[in-house]
C-alpha cells in the first residue's frame, strides 16, 4: 500500500498537476530534502506513469564551497538513480545588482529562467518543483502581509503553464519522515537559516508560533488557497460572456467597449474587467468612484459624453461607450545624444551625466555603475526610453522595458526619467538606467572579471543643479 506521501504525489499528478503518460519532465533538484524526495518519487514511479524525467541543478554561486558541494552531490545522486542530469550555473550576486533586485528575488528569477532553458534543451515539456504544503501557506501569508489581490491569495498554484508542483498537499514533516524511512540522502542549505530573508523569517519565526497557538494552521491555509483557486476558475468561466468588452484601442492600450455586450454588466464582472485593464496598462492605481459610476451607467444603457478620469498614474479616456486605460506619464522632454566610442567620453541626458571609459580592469559594478561588451559597435545612443525598447534576459529571450517596469512596480515618476543605452548594432538595448534604482545590463552583453577594449564601463551621476 502506498505511503501517504506517495499517494498524495500520484493523486496530484493525475489531478490538479495534470501530468499524463508521454510527458517529459525536468525536475528541479537543489539537493535539499524536498527536491531529493521529489526526484526519488519520480524515479520510482516514472515507468508506471509512462513518463520520462531528467534532473537540473542550478548553482547560484552564492555560498562558496557549499554551492560547489551541492552541485557535486546532485550530480552523484542523479547518477545513482540513473536519471539524466543537467547543471546550470549563474553568478546571481552581480545579476541582482544589474536588475535592481534583492539577491533572494534575483536567485528565484534566474533559477526559473535556467530551468526553462534546461527543459527546452532536453526536450522536456514540463518542469517539476518540490514546493510543498508549508511553502504554500508561507507564500499566502507573505503575500497577504505585503499586499495582494484575490489571485495573489491563491498562493503557489499546482500548475502554471509548463510548471507543475505535485507535492503541494504534503506537509514538510511528512517529506522529512519519508526521507528518513527510505534513507534518501540530501544536503543542507545554510542560507535557509538566515532570517534576514522574509520567507525564512516566516518559516522559522512566525509559523512555529502560529502552529503552537493554532495547530494545523498551515493545512487550513493551504486548503483556503485551493478554495481561492476553485473560486477563481469558476469566476473565469462566468466571465467568458463579458470578455467581448475587453479589447485594445488603436494605440494598443487596453480598453473596454461597454456597448459591445448589449446589456447590463454585473458590478462584480465590471470590477474584474476594470482591474485587469488597469494591470494591463501598467499601473497599480485603481479608478475612483466617478469612473466606476460612469462605467455602471454606460453598462446599463445610459448616455455619456467624452471625458477623462484620473486616479494616480491611471488615466481613462471615455469616448461614448469606449473607455481606454493608459498609464499617464508626467511631461518630461525626450532627449538623446549619440556618442562615438572613444576613451574617455561623457554625455548628459535626462538630467544625468554618464562617463564612459574602455575596459573594466579594477572596476566594481554598483547601482551607479555598469559594464558591458561593445564588440561590433562603433557608437552608443543615450536617450529617453520608448515603449518598444527591449532587453535580453539571462535565461534567453527578450523582454520589453515596460513589462519590467510593471513587474518592479516602478512609479511613473521614475519611469519617465529612465535613460536607455542603445548600440548601433542589434535589436536590443545594451543597458538602461533609472535614477536612484541603478543600471541593468542586457544579458547578451554582460561581462565580469578583467576585460579589454571590447568592454566599456559607465558611471552615472545626477546633476545637482545649474545648467548642463
Amino acid at each position: 500500500m502506498p505511503d501517504s506521501v506517495e499517494y498524495a504525489f500520484l493523486e496530484a499528478l493525475a489531478g490538479r498537476a495534470g501530468v499524463k503518460s508521454g510527458d517529459r519532465l525536468m525536475v528541479a533538484f537543489s539537493g535539499g530534502t524536498d527536491s531529493s524526495v521529489l526526484l526519488s518519487l519520480f524515479s520510482v514511479f516514472q515507468s508506471q506513469l509512462g513518463i520520462r524525467i531528467a534532473a537540473c541543478h542550478v548553482n547560484h554561486h552564492l555560498r562558496g564551497p557549499e554551492s560547489e558541494r551541492d552541485a557535486e552531490f546532485c550530480r552523484a545522486r542523479a547518477g545513482e538513480l540513473a536519471v539524466p542530469f543537467v547543471l546550470k550555473e549563474a553568478e546571481v550576486a552581480p545579476i541582482a545588482q544589474e536588475r535592481g533586485l534583492s539577491v533572494e528575488h534575483a536567485a528565484r528569477e534566474v533559477r526559473y529562467e535556467l530551468l526553462s532553458e534546461a527543459a527546452s534543451e532536453a526536450e522536456c515539456n514540463l518542469v517539476a518543483t518540490a514546493h510543498h504544503r508549508d511553502d504554500r501557506a508561507e507564500t499566502f501569508l507573505f503575500r497577504l502581509l505585503r499586499g495582494t489581490g484575490p489571485k495573489g491569495l491563491m498562493s503557489i498554484p499546482w500548475r502554471r503553464g509548463n510548471l507543475v508542483r505535485p507535492l503541494l498537499a504534503v506537509p514538510r514533516e511528512d517529506l522529512e519522515r519519508y526521507a528518513r524511512e527510505r534513507n534518501i540522502p540530501s544536503v543542507h542549505d545554510s542560507s535557509n537559516e538566515n532570517t534576514v530573508y522574509s520567507r525564512n523569517f516566516l518559516r522559522r519565526e512566525v509559523f512555529p508560533l502560529l502552529e503552537s497557538r493554532f495547530p494545523g494552521a498551515s493545512g487550513r491555509i493551504a486548503a483556503l488557497c485551493d478554495l481561492f483557486t476553485d473560486e477563481d476558475d469558476l469566476a473565469e468561466l462566468a466571465m467568458q460572456p463579458f470578455r467581448v468588452l475587453a479589447l485594445n484601442a488603436e494605440d494598443g492600450s487596453p480598453a473596454l467597449s461597454i456597448s459591445a455586450f448589449g446589456g447590463s454588466v454585473p458590478p462584480a464582472a465590471l470590477a474584474r474587467l476594470v482591474r485587469e485593464a488597469c494591470e494591463a496598462s501598467g499601473t497599480m492605481d485603481f479608478p475612483g468612484r466617478p469612473l466606476m459610476d460612469a462605467l455602471r451607467c454606460a453598462s446599463s444603457g445610459g448616455e455619456g459624453n467624452s471625458g477623462v478620469y484620473r486616479s494616480g498614474s491611471l488615466s481613462v479616456t471615455r469616448e461614448y461607450g469606449l473607455f481606454t486605460f493608459r498609464q499617464e506619464m508626467e511631461k518630461f522632454p525626450f532627449s538623446q545624444e549619440y556618442v562615438i566610442l572613444k576613451n574617455p567620453v561623457s554625455v548628459f541626458v535626462g538630467g544625468c551625466y554618464f562617463h564612459l571609459r574602455i575596459g573594466i580592469r579594477g572596476f566594481r559594478t554598483g547601482n551607479d555603475a555598469c559594464a558591458f561588451r561593445t564588440e561590433g559597435t562603433s557608437g552608443l545612443r543615450f536617450r529617453s526610453w520608448l515603449p518598444g525598447d527591449r532587453i535580453a534576459l539571462a535565461g534567453g529571450g527578450k523582454r520589453k522595458l515596460q513589462d519590467l517596469f510593471t513587474d518592479r512596480k516602478l512609479p511613473a515618476s521614475l519611469r519617465k526619467r529612465a535613460v536607455v543605452i542603445a548600440p548601433d548594432n542589434g535589436d536590443c538595448l545594451a543597458a538602461f538606467y533609472v535614477p536612484g534604482q541603478g543600471f541593468r545590463v542586457s544579458a547578451d552583453r554582460y561581462v565580469s572579471g578583467e576585460s579589454g577594449e571590447d568592454c566599456w564601463s559607465i558611471f552615472a551621476g545626477e546633476a545637482s543643479g545649474g545648467n548642463a
